[in-house]
């Protein structure tokens, strides 16, 4: 990851920001990008105040007005995050406390079907589209995403250290926001995990430290490299090809929320008692974090967001 530099009068207070940011459990990466993009206009203004005035941040959002609502509202975000907290230290710095143009926030997802999963697993299984990944690995990642609902870099982290075959059940070690917890595996998952450990055997060694999931020369899974070998596959079976958003591989933890959801409500069970049960299983540090995945299907989405309101008071 390389590091954004800031050279504007501002540059010390925002690489302070970045680091409470990332202090905070955030990667903040692409914010760290749009600050920087924010600390380029500064320089290129000769802005050499200390705090910010309500005219330098009223031009720099003026000069955005060309691109669209919601990328204007994606470089934009950060600044507002990063005026508050210049705010908190210098009161005289001002804030932006409402945009001045209309950009509602766009959720996309990509809701898995049974058949959808099916089919990805039996692409998965063609010669050729995994390329430098075991097609075995990948076949129980993509379970394992679809079963429980992990980050994709939380199952990127696991070691055989992590692997508990009696329980079964994962270990994951400092998840978002630092939280540690035990994810217990479903019987078919559970299954595929043993599998990929006899297979693993052929790639690397069994030592704890080593990692759960590794490609064909026994090295960690890339990020970049598991997504776009999921692409590959998706794209070999035609899933989504109609859909108004593509689907993603971080839709399959959307899509294990609205199951677990879809699930409860058809068992007749008690849904505010069981939203606490599901934002612990995704490593949430609060309910109201776990609101962005009550997308459901049309039919029940106005009773279970009535439901999470209802839960939040």
């Amino acid at each position: 990851m390389n590091p954004v530099t800031f050279h504007s009068s501002l540059a010390s207070q925002m690489a302070d920001f970045v680091t409470f940011k990332r202090m905070q459990g955030y990667k903040y990466i692409t914010g760290a990008k749009c600050l920087g993009c924010f600390d380029a206009f500064l320089v290129a203004e000769d802005y050499r105040l200390q705090v910010l005035t309500p005219q330098i941040v009223e031009r720099y959002i003026a000069a955005s007005s060309h691109v669209k609502p919601q990328t204007r509202l994606g470089r934009l975000t950060p600044v507002r995050g990063f005026a508050l907290y210049l705010n908190v230290l210098e009161p005289e710095s001002c804030v932006l406390r409402e945009y001045p143009f209309d950009a509602p926030r766009v959720i996309r997802f990509y809701l898995y079907s049974p058949a959808d999963i099916a089919a990805l697993l039996e692409a998965i299984a063609r010669p050729g589209l995994t390329r430098t990944m075991p097609p075995e690995c990948l076949y129980f990642l993509v379970g394992l995403l679809y079963t429980t609902g992990l980050r994709i870099s939380e199952a990127l982290c696991l070691t055989m250290a992590d692997v508990q075959l009696h329980t079964p059940s994962l270990f994951v070690r400092k998840g978002k926001f630092g939280k540690d917890r035990y994810v217990v595996l479903h019987s078919t998952t559970a299954e595929r995990l043993s599998r990929w450990l006899h297979t693993r055997c052929e790639y690397a060694s069994e030592a704890a430290s080593a990692p759960l999931l590794v490609n064909i020369r026994g090295q960690p899974l890339l990020d970049c490299n598991v997504r776009r070998a999921f692409q590959r596959c998706v794209r070999a079976c035609g899933i989504g090809e109609d859909a108004a958003a593509a689907p993603r591989l971080h839709d399959l933890r959307h899509t294990y929320a609205c199951n677990c959801l879809m699930r409860w409500r058809r068992q007749r069970l008690d849904v505010n008692a069981m939203l606490p049960i599901l934002s612990t299983a995704l490593g949430h540090v609060s309910i109201h974090d776990t609101q962005i995945y009550l997308h459901i299907i049309p039919a029940d989405l106005h009773e279970a967001a009535a439901t999470f309101r209802y839960a939040c008071h």
